[in-house]
């Protein structure tokens, strides 16, 4: 028995694996603000407020910066340094 296969169309299989990665970055996007939304709860910002979130960005990015492979630290370091800004 022949076996008969379509070939494979690289424009739509490349349609499809980009839009699974966006898909993929959008959601671990939410999850990322959602678990710093959940941080910043006691001060009574959102992440997604203007204010001062060009502050925090700069925090944000030395805090992955100094602890890239350790998220933990990473949060500890952010939450310590806005603290101490907002002085």
């Amino acid at each position: 028995m022949e076996k008969h296969t379509t070939p494979i169309n690289s424009i739509e299989l490349g349609q499809a694996v980009s839009t699974y990665a966006c898909f993929n970055l959008r959601k671990a996007s939410r999850i990322i603000t959602q678990h710093f939304d959940d941080i910043l709860k006691p001060s009574g910002l959102l992440t997604t407020e203007s204010v001062d979130s060009l502050r925090l960005n700069t925090i944000l990015n030395s805090a992955l910066d100094r602890y890239s492979d350790r998220a933990t630290d990473a949060l500890e370091y952010f939450q310590q340094a806005s603290a101490t800004r907002e002085k």
